[in-house]
């Protein structure tokens, strides 16, 4: 037997690299062979790879400032066999980092995925940047220009060509982004017959509701069946 792949959105130092880490820790008694962290380009390639039965994925779900990853949840629901079967949590701070060489008095954008921009607002009005979004915050270090400031997780200090500026620069303290670890159907339904049997056990579950039509008083006659 092989180790199994997990797979996450690249590259390297990403938040999703850290939840990654944190589910093979916590799924750890499930492989006993361990897991290949495999970075990917994006979500749907993560989706995909994961409804091949190459593996499992790790994706961003729900942030306690900014609420549900909207896309990812789309993504989710239109798959044809995707199920969440486990959830992680990653503290969210950022970091501010220059180019190594770069003057920071010279940087005139911030770029960090469009969660990292929003949840870094007072920092980038305080030095008057304009915000570009990134595919991630790891991309962001990773292809960090003269002119822009990128905020991203303490990793990349480590992982890129980059000079810190600020640690801690983001708007609100405490904020942590859940991760859901997706399987197929089957699979899923199968990790999960142990932990059902044990008492004091929590579920959530997620009913996704697809009106047949649009206009006022739809969500309230949705809302009446409960």
């Amino acid at each position: 037997m092989s180790a199994r792949k997990l797979f996450y959105l690249g590259p390297q130092g990403t938040f999703t690299h850290q939840a990654a880490v944190n589910a093979s820790q916590a799924l750890a008694h499930l492989e006993p062979e361990g897991f290949e962290l495999v970075a990917l380009d994006d979500v749907p390639q993560i989706l995909e790879a994961v409804q091949q039965g190459e593996g499992w994925g790790v994706v961003a779900w729900e942030n306690n400032v900014e609420g549900y990853v909207v896309p990812n949840l789309d993504a989710l629901i239109d798959a044809k066999d995707l199920a969440g079967f486990a959830r992680v949590g990653v503290d969210v701070t950022f970091d501010a980092y220059v180019r190594a060489g770069s003057d920071p008095e010279e940087a005139t954008v911030a770029t960090a995925h469009s969660h990292g921009l929003a949840q870094c607002k007072r920092f980038i009005a305080e030095h008057r940047l304009r915000p570009v979004p990134a595919p991630s915050n790891a991309a962001a270090c990773r292809d960090i220009k003269a002119n822009e400031i990128a905020l991203g997780p303490s990793i990349c200090g480590e992982l890129y060509n980059v000079t810190r500026i600020g640690t801690a620069v983001q708007d609100y303290q405490g904020a942590q982004t859940d991760f859901l670890v997706l399987a197929p159907r089957k699979e899923a339904e199968k990790l999960l017959e142990q932990p059902r049997s044990q008492s004091g056990m929590e579920y959530e579950s997620v009913l996704t509701l697809i009106p047949l039509v649009t206009g006022p008083g739809v969500l309230a006659n949705l809302l009446d069946v409960f």
